[in-house]
């Protein structure tokens, strides 16, 4: 979450991470002020091979970085989402058991 952050909030100095424990789980946050992710794609950003076009191409990488951050969150037993907004900015949070 923090290397995307840095990689498609390219115009943005600002990132802010918090981490907060909610009962029996932490929560951890990853907020920038890049350019948002469209809500059609909202859904889609966790699915294997999805990779965000910016610039005038494709960004390297395989595109399974969120699916895969995702696949070990959940083994553990904990939740992954994002919070987008169409005008700008993003918020990546998961959460853990304690």
């Amino acid at each position: 979450m923090l290397h995307n952050c840095v990689k498609y909030a390219t115009n943005s100095n600002i990132m802010t991470i918090t981490l907060e424990r909610a009962g029996s789980v932490v929560r951890v946050s990853v907020a920038d002020q890049g350019p948002g992710i469209p809500e059609d794609l909202q859904d889609q950003i966790f699915g294997k091979d999805f990779r965000r076009e910016i610039h005038q191409g494709l960004s390297p990488g395989f595109g399974i970085g969120l699916y895969t951050s995702k696949e070990i969150i959940e083994r553990h037993g904990g939740h992954i989402g994002l919070l987008g907004q169409d005008n700008g900015g993003s918020i990546f949070w998961f959460t853990l058991p304690l």
